[in-house]
């Protein structure tokens, strides 16, 4: 079970005048009544919101055309308080709570060892000047339009494991051992992998601090993103290395990012020892073919078997079992 609670402040940057808002809640797809065009493990419980506030007004939940909010499938629709004019910006507030999917959900899941959380949040749609409001239904197997966004995400889980996520980490010295921060310091600097996070590492106190009342929270910061994602695990171990990208800021010298390979140790059969090695040819390789690589880090992530290959930004999650050319070529895809 996944509880939530966040804030959207919404920028309208359209010449237009919004007197409604639509946001995706893409965990729908889960709902009873959902609609789907690929199978989906189960259709039980989709979100669950237990708040939604617009412009400082609570809302309530109905058709019609006066103040409040419907909910259609993986869309729902808030009708404003007050009309949002061209270069003002609205703040919308939810609480929600969703059931992680089992494996087999689309690009994600948990598979009761390592738990990948995507399409998770109540997500803005896009208002562009062709369609108006993005407005398509999420029916499982699909791409996405997102408008980009700035995101601060605070992940509380058990003290021990081990969590990765779209972002920055702001609070490494809340959440990782003195051992582990040195081991990260040293990736840093070092050409090679750097085992972060051992067999014999698993454990609160010993790869992560020990954390209030067995839990620990996990606070990330990412900017200009098209979405968020994030896996968390007791199992993971933790490779990580950096990637030499090129001139990302402009002062002719070149800059780094960091790669991370988290993983379980039985997937080492898969060449996952191998995969902070693969990301940091991926990212170095096509930096230079394309343009620098712009993000802080890229973590390639063992998940559940249904994520496949399927790139987050700033994250992979790649699920399955793999001969050594098939997790390289699905690294260096995603």
């Amino acid at each position: 079970r996944l509880t939530g609670k966040g804030t959207i402040t919404y920028h309208n940057r359209s010449p237009d005048t919004l007197r409604e808002v639509y946001v995706h809640l893409l965990h729908n797809i889960f709902a009873p009544d959902s609609r789907h065009n690929t199978d989906v493990p189960w259709a039980v419980e989709g979100v669950e919101l237990s708040r939604v506030v617009a412009q400082g007004q609570a809302l309530s939940a109905g058709e019609g055309e006066g103040v409040g909010y419907e909910i259609d499938g993986t869309i729902m629709r808030i009708r404003l308080p007050r009309p949002l004019a061209p270069g003002d910006s609205s703040r919308l507030d939810f609480n929600w709570r969703i059931r992680i999917p089992p494996d087999g959900a689309p690009r994600g899941g948990q598979d009761g060892e390592v738990y990948y959380i995507s399409y998770w949040y109540p997500q803005m749609a896009v208002y562009d000047d062709v369609n108006g409001w993005q407005r398509d239904q999420y029916l499982g197997n699909a791409e996405f339009y997102m408008g980009y966004g700035n995101y601060d995400v605070s992940l509380t889980v058990p003290a021990g494991w081990l969590v990765n996520a779209t972002g920055r980490l702001l609070n490494p010295q809340e959440v990782l051992s003195q051992r582990t921060m040195v081991r990260l310091d040293s990736a840093a600097q070092r050409s090679d992998v750097v085992h972060v996070v051992t067999d014999q590492d698993r454990k609160a106190g010993v790869s992560t601090t020990a954390g209030t009342n067995g839990k620990l929270t996990w606070r990330y910061r990412a900017e200009n993103v098209r979405d968020v994602s994030w896996a968390a695990s007791a199992k993971y171990l933790w490779d990580a290395t950096h990637a030499v990208v090129g001139d990302v800021n402009g002062d002719s010298r070149p800059d780094t990012t960091a790669i991370h390979a988290l993983y379980r140790p039985e997937q080492r059969r898969s060449h996952w020892d191998k995969g902070a090695r693969y990301s940091k040819h991926s990212i170095e390789f096509f930096s230079e073919y394309l343009s620098p690589y712009p993000y802080p880090h890229m973590t390639a992530v063992d998940g559940p078997t249904s994520c496949g290959g399927m790139e987050y930004p700033m994250m992979t999650c790649i699920g399955g079992q793999w001969d050594t050319l098939g997790l390289y070529e699905v690294t260096t895809h995603e």
